[in-house]
């Protein structure tokens, strides 16, 4: 099987931000397959990260939905 997704997560660039999606991620029993930062960058004036994240599941997938929607939650912006 191999239905997986792609997420680019950005997120303020402050102290423990990456930890609270990890922990959305991981409340929401996703599977990461990967995970990659992207160097900091300034968007509307506040410093942010970018956060690629590889994960079992479709976006069609109903934890996967809710899991998205929690991180919208958290997220600056997320593709």
């Amino acid at each position: 099987m191999d239905d997986r997704s792609s997420i680019i997560l950005t997120l303020a660039d402050k102290p423990g931000i990456l930890n609270k999606a990890l922990n959305i991620i991981t409340a929401n029993n996703l599977n990461m397959t990967a995970i990659q930062s992207r160097p900091p960058k300034l968007l509307q004036g506040q410093p942010t990260m970018d956060f690629n994240i590889d994960f079992f599941g479709t976006h069609d997938d109903p934890k996967v939905k809710k899991c998205m929607l929690e991180l919208r939650q958290l997220a600056i912006a997320m593709t």
